[in-house]
């Protein structure tokens, strides 16, 4: 699999203004960390902490590191729960082994079961059901 490189930025440059301007339907704003190409931004003075560097990393591969693939990218993610959901789910799933990689069955329950809370709740629009989340996740 290709390594690609990426760059962490706050938000505050000039690409992300036009992030905004592109994106104005979603709230990008308290969506927490994005990323676009092979930028990651974070909100102001949060930096990248390890377990979301893993998860962001999944995204800046599916856009293949590139400003125009996270352009082609953004539309159905923007557009359709079903494909945002198939984006997301494989950065969850490194994140969850991130985190639970190497833990007693209990731990990695327990941080499995605060992903799927995430992966279907309010922040993505419900797009799927806890349920759905804790089987795809494999717990």
């Amino acid at each position: 699999m290709k390594q690609y490189e990426f760059k962490v930025r706050e938000r505050k440059s000039g690409l992300w203004k036009l992030l905004n301007f592109f994106y104005a339907d979603i709230d990008l704003e308290n969506n927490g960390w994005l990323t676009f190409g092979n930028y990651i931004f974070c909100p102001k003075g949060k930096g990248l902490p390890k377990e979301l560097a893993v998860h962001e990393y999944v995204h800046v591969e599916q856009q293949k590191g590139s400003k125009l693939y996270a352009m082609v990218w953004w539309i159905p993610y923007t557009l359709s729960a079903k494909f945002r959901y198939s984006q997301e789910l494989p950065a969850y799933r490194r994140q969850l082994s991130y985190l639970a990689g190497g833990q007693d069955k209990t731990t990695r329950h327990a941080v499995g079961h605060k992903i799927a809370t995430i992966l279907s709740g309010s922040g993505y629009n419900n797009m799927v059901s806890y349920e759905q989340a804790i089987k795809d996740l494999g717990l």
